[in-house]
């Protein structure tokens, strides 16, 4: 299953990440912005799940999407 992570970053916001590579999408200025963002990218592959993490770093939600899942 693919992964997709919306996390706190330090600087500009949120971010979202596949699979926690190094490479980001494009940085949101609310979380719900990246959510959305994320969200969005999982309705377009198979399987995929959407991994919310909070200010801290624990995760707080997970979403999947994709195939029979949704």
């Amino acid at each position: 299953m693919k992964k997709i992570h919306v996390i706190k970053n330090i600087n500009t916001g949120w971010s979202v990440k596949k699979n926690l590579e190094q490479k980001t999408f494009p940085t949101f200025q609310t979380q719900q912005s990246a959510i959305n963002h994320a969200i969005d990218q999982a309705k377009t592959q198979e399987d995929t799940e959407v991994i919310i993490h909070g200010k801290s770093g624990k995760i707080r939600e997970k979403l999947i999407y994709g195939g029979r899942n949704e």
